[in-house]
């Protein structure tokens, strides 16, 4: 392919600010080929612009091949563009076969996601089949296994408003960092001070990979969407989306504010540090030059200080007061400057009380049981490993750890048991897209997973059993790989013993200090 790389070499080595915009691969019942041409060679154009971005499966899973759009894109504008590779409905055979395409058409560039939960109510059934969710860590680390030479990156979520759900997405931002990803996206938000958060965060603690802020055309749809649960992850306010509504009532229809918005963010974004941003939810290129060049000026007539009183001014009311971007009481990872942004020093957090009388026993039997007696020829291995060469023996052995299991954490029966490294909390039972590594980005203010309402998000409660348990360095050192489906409702102490469960794939990597679990 004769399209030029300039996302991971702007990325990567030159630290030149890299501006990427994204294209909404639409259904297959809708056409693509004069909005993607027409953002391609504007792409193709503008000097300024790495190259387009285009979304796996967003409004449903029957859309267009991103690929295939990709290889278009790529040749009309003359830049590699990236693809992303969404896990939704997507095992590890899909994703082989999804990667695999991507390196056969010469295509360089991957952002690996989880993906949102499918809306059932716009998805053919039949297409529905529960393949479930392709973990983004173990995403990654396939991809760069598969081809090292693949830029990879993976995103984030700064915009979490408990210690509980922020520590987790940072600590698997860096299980991500950790398995080679070469780049960090950050999800969308207009909480400038959590923008702020996060490359301060990674200043703080040394990470040297770029990161890269998601930005949006800033609309009351996008406001109502995100308060309707419709944009899992984005966090919006009634206050925000009162607001977004009253630009519609300037003479250019808020036109001219919305693009002011944007710029601001991108020109902050460049003084704040980050290696570039991402923008979407523009259809016009012009739009587009209009936002640029309104950030070209901005950052080249106003200081840094000088920006954020702009911004700050820009988000009123009529009555002259600002505007909430942001829940009341929300958590932030550093102490507040007095003027909106952070300190360079850390909130503290309540110090644990103790690990939970659960999370006491389980230990204890983990201890005594399978700590050292299943390695080594210790005498749990030797019973396991007896038990396996008979039918009869493995199926009772089974029931009778689902016997003891589903009790205390529904245990699910996947054979590959990762309860120690997910302080016993079983993901296959607490998690809806049981990911094993981290929560995806989708919780909704107050903890909640973006899937089943009203029910904790999994890695919260993971999070609270661990930091009272002393036991957070370990959830953050912890890698699972992919687990071997044909082990399902086999029992996992025997896989254990007979070195065939996750842990025969991949050990967890050495403790450092350079990760978020002291909160």
């Amino acid at each position: 392919m004769g399209a030029e790389n300039l996302l991971k070499p702007g990325l990567g080595t030159s630290g030149a600010f890299t501006i990427t915009v994204e294209y909404t691969v639409p259904d297959v019942a809708e056409p693509f080929a004069d909005d993607l041409a027409k953002l391609a060679e504007f792409v193709g154009q503008d000097t300024r612009v790495a190259g387009m971005a285009l979304t796996d499966r967003v409004p449903s899973l029957t859309t267009h091949d991103t690929v295939d759009l990709a290889v278009r894109a790529a040749a009309v504008s003359g830049k590699m563009p990236l693809v992303h590779i969404s896990g939704k409905n997507r095992n590890q055979d899909n994703l082989r076969e999804q990667l695999q395409r991507l390196i056969d058409h010469g295509l360089q560039n991957a952002l690996m996601i989880t993906g949102d939960e499918p809306r059932s109510e716009l998805e053919d059934p039949i297409i529905l089949v529960p393949a479930g969710f392709t973990d983004s860590v173990q995403a990654i680390d396939f991809a760069k296994q598969t081809s090292p030479d693949l830029f990879v990156a993976g995103a984030v979520s700064s915009f979490k408003y408990s210690v509980a759900a922020q520590t987790m997405q940072y600590i698997k931002m860096q299980k991500k960092l950790d398995r080679g990803c070469d780049a960090i996206y950050n999800q969308v938000g207009l909480d400038m001070r959590k923008v702020h958060e996060l490359i301060l965060f990674a200043q703080t603690q040394g990470i040297g990979a770029p990161i890269v802020q998601a930005l949006y055309w800033p609309t009351a749809v996008l406001a109502k969407l995100a308060l309707q649960d419709e944009l899992p992850g984005v966090v919006a306010t009634e206050a925000m989306h009162e607001f977004l509504k009253g630009l519609s009532s300037d003479p250019d229809k808020g036109k001219g504010r919305r693009t002011r918005i944007l710029a601001l963010q991108v020109a902050l974004c460049r003084t704040w540090g980050y290696a570039g941003v991402h923008i979407g939810g523009i259809k016009s290129p012009a739009n587009i030059k209009a936002v640029l060049d309104a950030a070209d000026e901005m950052a080249a007539t106003r200081s840094g200080d000088q920006l954020w009183t702009q911004w700050q001014e820009l988000w009123k009311t009529p009555e002259g007061q600002p505007v909430a971007t942001a829940p009341a009481n929300g958590f932030y990872w550093f102490k507040p400057d007095g003027n909106g942004l952070n300190l360079r020093e850390e909130t503290s957090v309540d110090a644990p009380a103790g690990a939970s009388l659960k999370y006491r026993f389980m230990q204890a039997i983990h201890d005594v049981f399978f700590s050292g007696s299943m390695t080594n020829g210790g005498r749990m291995q030797r019973l396991c490993l007896c038990a396996d060469r008979r039918r009869w023996l493995r199926g009772s052995m089974y029931r009778f750890e689902r016997a003891c299991k589903y009790p205390l954490v529904q245990c699910q029966g996947c054979g590959s048991c990762s309860l120690p490294e997910t302080a016993y909390v079983c993901v296959e039972a607490s998690c809806a897209k049981k990911l094993p590594n981290g929560p995806c980005g989708g919780s909704k203010v107050g903890d909640e997973c973006e899937v089943r309402p009203g029910v904790t998000c999994a890695w919260v409660k993971i999070y609270r059993q661990a930091h009272h348990a002393g036991g957070m360095g370990k959830v953050a050192q912890s890698f699972i790989p992919a687990k071997n489906v044909a082990l399902k409702h086999t029992c996992s102490w025997i896989s254990m013993a007979a070195n065939r469960d996750h842990r025969a794939l991949g050990l967890p990597k050495p403790q450092t200090d350079d990760n978020p679990s002291n909160k």
